[in-house]
């Protein structure tokens, strides 16, 4: 049943029979929000873009998580690497947007790294203590105990993650067979051709669980329900990440929705058309900005690139006005708590996980 104003609210239930959301105060309190970045996003596998954008040594692209600045490079063996973006000096913030260097240097005061991440030079008036008569003697700074901090980063398909946790569990043991399933459809090549970022006034789950589920399409998304044949449409949950996919009215292949946990959708709209990827990022409690980019084949607007982007523009404008509505109704006082359907089972997981995480 539903819960109102000072009803008490429940656990989320373990099973779908009488599943429960998430409370109303999930998707407004400030505390909860907090409790997040540091127990979900500073602890997961992170979309941080695509790895053509990272062709030559020395390429590198800036980017956050839960907070956290860090940037990824290519090495000159051919590998990305990855880094907080703080100079292990005084914690300067070093890069911004993306560019190439041959060395990394913090604009502050100039101590400089290697792309590998060790200290290679510092500017004079760290070696020798021309303002301070108490130094005698040149000081010497190790290269490696100098070194700036890494971060884990890896690549499936075209697309690169990253994670801030000291020893995460490799992509591949936390999301079983996605990095094969990449594969299968041939995304390897592929290349980021567009990234849009609209901002939405709501909390993040409410988008995440809007994708979720697909008992909403036929009210609201026309067009979709007319593509895909709505009757063999199929929501498959897997311990960390779910899979909708469904087969297209023309014939032409099947569209294929992949879900991540916690923030990561892989859109595939048929075959041959290209792909998008979505990082659902939370600005604060009650604003998300969804980082959405767009790939193609080689990088090129073909017609039926150009028909997917359509598509997925579409889509959006149907879901971003359900999100934000939702989240009007679950922060106005009068919304507690809600009852789960049976075809929301990907929802209930997502609630479940979210669960566990805050209860730490």
């Amino acid at each position: 049943m539903a819960r109102w104003t000072d009803d008490p609210t429940e656990p989320v239930g373990t099973g779908i029979e009488e599943a429960r959301t998430l409370p109303a105060s999930a998707y407004t309190d400030q505390a909860t929000f907090e409790t997040e970045q540091a127990r979900i996003f500073a602890d997961s596998w992170q979309y941080l873009g695509d790895a053509s954008g990272l062709r030559e040594p020395g390429d590198y692209t800036t980017h956050e998580i839960a907070g956290r600045p860090l940037f990824v490079m290519r090495h000159e063996d051919g590998d990305l690497r990855a880094f907080y973006n703080v100079c292990a000096h005084r914690g300067s913030k070093m890069l911004e947007g993306d560019g190439n260097a041959r060395r990394i240097r913090c604009p502050y005061h100039h101590w400089t790294y290697t792309p590998d991440g060790s200290l290679a030079s510092t500017p004079k008036a760290f070696t020798h203590g021309v303002r301070n008569q108490d130094v005698d003697e040149p000081c010497e700074y190790d290269p490696e105990e100098n070194a700036l901090k890494s971060v884990a980063v890896e690549t499936v398909g075209p697309f690169v993650f990253g994670n801030l946790a000291a020893d995460p569990t490799p992509f591949d043991e936390v999301y079983e067979g996605v990095a094969d399933q990449v594969a299968g459809h041939g995304l390897a090549d592929l290349e980021r051709v567009e990234r849009i970022e609209p901002e939405l006034d709501c909390n993040w789950k409410v988008m995440v669980s809007n994708y979720l589920e697909c008992d909403h399409c036929h009210a609201n998304h026309p067009t979709f329900v007319q593509n895909v044949d709505m009757d063999e449409y199929q929501i498959e949950v897997h311990d960390r990440h779910s899979v909708q996919h469904g087969p297209l009215v023309d014939g032409d292949g099947e569209s294929r929705f992949y879900y991540l946990w916690p923030n990561f959708m892989l859109n595939i709209y048929g075959d041959g058309a290209g792909c998008s990827a979505y990082r659902v990022h939370p600005v604060d409690r009650e604003t998300t900005v969804v980082v959405a980019d767009y790939y193609a084949e080689d990088g090129e607007r073909t017609e039926a690139y150009e028909e997917m982007f359509a598509t997925s523009q579409r889509l959006q404008a149907e879901d971003f006005e359900l999100v934000e509505r939702q989240q009007q109704g679950v922060a106005s006082g009068a919304f507690a708590q809600g009852r789960l359907g049976p075809n929301e089972h990907a929802v209930h997981h997502f609630h479940r996980m979210v669960a566990a995480a805050l209860d730490g």
